[in-house]
Order: structure tokens, then sequence, then C-alpha cells
């Protein structure tokens, strides 16, 4: 049977024994109904520990490591992904797809078409990365910034890092080209409203590096588009690795 796995904070942990905080608490207790002798994964995004509840009442949930294993680094593909604020639920979905698929960095953008600053807590962002990273058997957890305006998200990339933008453009080529030529390991992605960027974001994105890239002819969501080009950018990158070439060196 497999065990649950969880992620906790390294204030959880107290040498051999670990005192869950109270959102995990809840959730081993009334979600994953976990009793007293019960046994789980838990993760502190350094090591991984076997834990074996010893108490598990309304006051408190705790339990004694029996076994740690340090975790070994994951090697992928490096993904900022910038995307523009949308409804509550479409964010969940991004954050909660994205973080499955890789993304290391997600940076909610206020644009001139999503000027309104998202109604969601950033704890409730933390917590579905959370959730999701311990779901999909990450050894990491992806950072969720603040909202931040998109000007001052494409001035900022670093200038070693691939910056690709979603662009209906004509002229913009598949975002899979984008990829093989470019041959990055770490890629900064914007993804624009469901109207586009307008004509001023996209002249400063491509004034700081970014280029222009399509997923085809179809008119999408701004989650649909979001989760696509990461999951594309994902598979593309373990091809690359497929066929033997050192990123690392390139």
């Amino acid at each position: 049977m497999k065990l649950s796995r969880i992620f906790v904070h390294e204030k959880e942990i107290f040498s051999k024994r670990i005192v869950f905080a109270a959102h995990n608490a809840h959730y081993l207790r009334k979600v994953l109904r976990l009793k007293s002798g019960d046994e789980l994964v838990v993760c502190d995004g350094c090591r991984e520990h076997l834990v074996r509840l010893t108490k598990s009442d309304q006051r408190e949930v705790s339990g004694e490591i029996v076994d740690t294993s340090g975790l070994s680094l994951e090697r992928r593909l490096q993904i900022t992904l910038g995307f523009c604020c949308v409804r509550p639920d479409p964010v969940s979905q991004i954050l909660r797809h994205g973080t499955e698929l890789g993304v290391s960095r997600f940076v909610p953008l206020l644009s001139r078409r999503t000027a309104r600053r998202p109604q969601d807590r950033k704890s409730r962002w933390d917590s579905i990365v959370e959730s999701a990273s311990a779901q999909s058997g990450r050894t990491d957890l992806p950072i969720v910034e603040p909202p931040t305006p998109l000007d001052e998200f494409v001035r900022l990339k670093p200038s070693a890092v691939t910056g690709i933008f979603l662009s209906k453009s004509g002229d913009s080529r598949l975002i899979f080209s984008v990829l093989e030529q470019e041959l990055p390991v770490s890629i900064c992605l914007l993804v624009g409203p469901e109207g586009g960027l307008d004509q001023s974001e996209e002249s400063a994105a491509l004034t700081h590096g970014f280029l222009p890239a399509s997923l085809g002819p179809a008119i999408l969501r701004t989650e649909t588009a979001a989760i696509v080009a990461v999951g594309v950018a994902a598979i593309w990158y373990e091809q690359y690795r497929g066929r033997g070439a050192d990123l690392a060196s390139e």
C-alpha cells in the first residue's frame, strides 16, 4: 500500500519527533483519516522522513521519525511562469497543474487588461502547490510570488534565462520550434490574458529579450494556454535529455 506523502515546515520537526501544524493536522485527521500507529512520508524539502503517528486527536497530531533519507536533486527544466491574473478557479488550476508539470516559480501578473488584484490569499496559493507537490512526488516546492506588474516582470528577467511570451502574431513560431533553436536550461514563460497582451506589452517583452511563440491557431483560455505551454516545455526537455545531450554544458 502506497503511503500518503505531505510537506512540512522545518519548525514542525523536533529532532526525532514531528508535531504537525494546524493545517497539516487537519488534513491528516479529517481528510486522510490517519490514526495513531499509521505511517506516512513527510518531506521537508531536503529530506524525506518515514513517520509513525503517536498521537492524533483534536489537540495535537504528532509522530516519531522512523527513518530518514536524503533527496536526490531532480534534473528538469527550470520554469518561471508569469501569468496574467484571472478568476480564482483558473488560478488554482494553473498552480496545481503547473506544479505537477514542474514549474519552479509562479508569478501572477497585473497587466493592462487584468489590473484587478486576485481575491485569493497567498496562503491559499501556497497550500495548493504544497498539496500538488506532495501528490505528484516532487521533492521541492515551487515559489509563488505576490502579484507583480507585468512591466516589472519582463524588465527583471535575468539575461541568462530564455524569455518566451505567447503571441497570436502571424509570424510567431510554434513554441516547440523556439525551444529547439534556443536549447534552454531555464525559461521565463509569459502568458497573457484571454485577450492577449496589448501591443505596448508585447513591445516591452521584445525589448527585454523575450521571444514570441505560438501554441497554434486555437484561441485558448489563459489557464489552458499556461498549462499547455508548460507541458510542451517539460516534454521537450525530457526528449532533449533523451538524446544524450548535456544541457548543463550548453
